[in-house]
This record gives C-alpha cells, structure tokens and sequence, in this order.
C-alpha cells in the first residue's frame, strides 16, 4: 500500500521513485532492463524487496538542520542525468 492509500499492482509493483531511479540509471548506463511481476519481487530484490513497494518520501531538511548544511544539487534525478557514466 502507498502512503496515498493507493495499492502497489501487478502493472506497477515498484514505488514510483524506485520506477524514475531506475530508469534513469538504464538510460545513463545505456543496458536494457524488463519489468517483473509482483510475486517476483522478492526474489529477484532479496531483503530489498521491502522496501520497493512502499511510497516513501523523504528529506534533506533534518540533515541540514543539524549539519548546518544547505543542498546545492537540483536533485538525485538531475545528479544521475548529469552523471558521467563512463567514468563511473
């Protein structure tokens, strides 16, 4: 179940953010990937397999706030677009 109450299918096992985290990995790593279906997640992800199915939402704030510390990316999508894949 997502944190909007909204169920995890069949047709989208994965939390959205894992979804747009992976496939910009796939285009920057240039492989080709497939879907899986639900009563395979665990298996393929092992202990991880948790955490894929829940919506969770996070934040830097805390992190700021206590290392006095202030963000300078546009975000982990915009970081792993701009990334340099052949270095990596």
């Amino acid at each position: 179940m997502r944190t909007d109450g909204t169920p995890v299918t069949e047709e989208s096992p994965c939390a959205p953010w894992i979804t747009q985290i992976a496939e910009t990995l796939i285009r920057g790593l240039k492989v080709s990937a497939e879907r899986i279906a639900s009563d395979e997640v665990e298996a393929h992800f092992g202990w991880l397999a948790m955490f894929v199915g829940l919506d969770l939402l996070a934040s830097s704030v805390t992190t700021q706030q206590k290392l006095n510390w202030a963000s300078t990316s546009l975000g982990l999508i915009n970081d792993l677009d701009a990334m340099d894949y052949a270095r990596a």
